[in-house]
């Protein structure tokens, strides 16, 4: 990971950016399915957050990138049914865990 590279919140969406250039960007009403995974394989485990937008784009969002918990935190607010960070990174990142994958949203109705 870069110095540049963050994720950005507006009110209309989010923005992520990497290597200093614009990566992707999407409007709340844009997001189709946010699935969370971890990552075990190093000595600290990491979690990867996988963004599913209409258009078939896919932006992944690693727990390292500045912006990330605020992302997350913003679209508990505006993503109706999306769990809020608490409820779900503790038992994922549990090591008895079975669970490496969530889906934290997807989206059932095209309301914008």
């Amino acid at each position: 990971m870069e110095d540049t590279d963050r994720i950005v919140i507006v009110a209309s969406g989010f923005g992520l950016w990497r290597g200093g250039r614009h990566a992707g960007s999407a409007r709340w009403s844009d997001v189709s399915r946010i699935q969370a995974t971890v990552d075990r394989t190093s000595a600290e485990p990491s979690v990867l957050v996988r963004v599913s937008l209409d258009t078939g784009m896919v932006l992944e969002l690693v727990d390292s990138l500045p912006g990330w918990a605020s992302f997350l935190a913003t679209a508990a607010d505006r993503l109706p049914g999306m769990p809020r960070l608490a409820a779900w990174l503790p038992a994922l990142l549990a090591p008895a865990s079975a669970d490496a994958e969530r889906v934290l949203f997807e989206r059932t109705s095209r309301t914008r």
